[in-house]
């Protein structure tokens, strides 16, 4: 009998309970803008059974751009009635592709992404120089060289970025601003992550503060690095091994029982730790108690903070991040956080459960399928009337930012986290600005 943690087995187990009903196709982006079954889920299936037994190779021309299409927002998942893993096929099939065939353009870039955000060392130098250039005014100009076609692809990369670099030095999470806690309830672990640690730390500062207003004892490691979620979405299933090892580790050393993160996509990779490091005799036990106490902060929050003693009246909707609703089943806490704040008017989409066609590195190696599905994702957004959307992701955060900084500047996209902080006065700064965006 195959091991059930055996990523190849793990992956056949998927393709085999695929009846093929075709109840995933509504909910697939890619089939919803395509209408071509070998970009719906079922269609990939149906190739990632043949890879499995050997009937379509892996350099078959087609088989790549059918699964790099695909956004692993694990939507096909929650439709599936059957209960299809569908991840563990394409994550394992994504890392056997990348072991035989070459790798495309867009491919390369988020190979260079994975190993900046890998490396504290890279990553902290990258940063640094990011947020220099943004106070220097660099990063909108060389966005406005890359628009007009000078500098191709890397103009989109940089107006990504500089949509949500906060501040001019990286202060670490639990730098200030915290209010006392006489006697804590409990002690947890945060996880500041690597893009949204370098980029958006005062985020990740209101986060902390929200945390001890809860009544919890904040633990940040200053050696936790990056958890690896982007890793195992490209298929570097060793690489995201590595540095789930590193994690477990830092937070191991701070004594903590709960972790809590402010990123989807970090808090789906840690709560797959178990799974992931599961053949490993040195980590699979860590690893199971490390994810069954993985909390996002909007699970956290919603059962330990107090009622928000600020305002808010602006009409807010709420956009959920698909590592968050699909991958963890978490959909209403944040809702319910949101709705607490005193006269704000929570609405929503037509379509809430859509990706909006970031997906972690994905809006970077197939930007003609990303900006079709950002769009769609707009008009959904802008015919709501909302003044403020709120999310939970940092990958959504920059591209719904870039994306109505083009179609409507006057609406604000805001971390749920922010938001929060604003409603209770508390982190740096305390209160939102007149436009809904955090300010002083």
């Amino acid at each position: 009998m195959s091991d059930p943690l055996d990523p190849r087995a793990r992956a056949r187990q998927a393709v085999d309970t695929c009846v093929h009903c075709g109840l995933c196709l509504p909910s697939c982006p890619t089939y919803d803008v395509l209408r071509w079954e070998g970009d719906s889920p079922r269609g990939r299936l149906f190739q990632m059974r043949g890879v499995l037994e050997g009937t379509i190779p892996l350099t078959h021309p087609l088989l790549s751009r059918h699964l790099d299409l695909c956004l692993d927002c694990r939507a096909c998942e929650t439709a599936c009635p059957s209960g299809v893993v569908y991840h563990a096929a394409l994550e394992f099939v994504r890392g056997e592709l990348d072991r035989v065939t070459p790798a495309a353009s867009g491919a390369r870039w988020a190979r260079r992404l994975c190993r900046t955000v890998g490396s504290p060392r890279r990553l902290r130098m990258a940063g640094t120089a990011l947020r220099l250039s943004a106070r220097a005014g660099l990063l909108r100009a060389a966005v406005r060289i890359g628009r007009r076609g000078w500098l191709g692809q890397a103009g989109r990369h940089l107006d990504l970025v500089a949509s949500g670099v906060q501040g001019g030095v990286r202060r670490p999470a639990a730098a200030r601003g915290l209010p006392r806690v006489p006697s804590p309830r409990e002690r947890v672990g945060f996880l500041e992550g690597c893009v949204m640690g370098e980029l958006m730390g005062e985020t990740g500062q209101r986060a902390v503060a929200l945390l001890a207003l809860s009544g919890a004892q904040v633990a940040v490691p200053a050696d936790q690095g990056c958890c690896g979620a982007l890793h195992l979405h490209l298929g570097d299933r060793e690489g995201a091994r590595r540095l789930a090892r590193r994690t477990i580790d830092a937070f191991g050393r701070s004594g903590v029982e709960l972790v809590v993160t402010h990123s989807a996509g970090c808090g789906s990779a840690m709560k797959a730790y178990g799974v992931l490091l599961g053949d490993d005799p040195a980590y699979a036990d860590r690893a199971r108690r490390f994810s069954a106490g993985v909390r996002d902060a909007s699970e956290y929050l919603a059962s330990h903070l107090p009622q928000p003693r600020h305002p808010f009246p602006r009409r807010v909707v709420y956009q959920d991040a698909c590592h968050l609703r699909h991958a963890q089943g978490i959909s209403a806490e944040p809702r319910a956080l949101i709705a607490a704040v005193p006269g704000l008017d929570l609405v929503e989409t037509r379509h809430p459960d859509q990706c909006c066609g970031s997906a972690g590195s994905y809006n970077l190696t197939q930007p003609a399928m990303s900006e079709a599905l950002l769009e769609r994702k707009l008009d959904d957004l802008l015919a709501t009337g909302a003044q403020v959307v709120v999310t939970a992701n940092p990958g959504c955060l920059l591209q719904l930012r870039r994306g109505l900084a083009r179609r409507s500047p006057a609406t604000a996209v805001v971390h749920l986290v922010d938001l929060l902080a604003a409603a209770h006065g508390v982190g740096e700064p305390g209160r939102m600005g007149a436009a809904g965006r955090p300010g002083s």
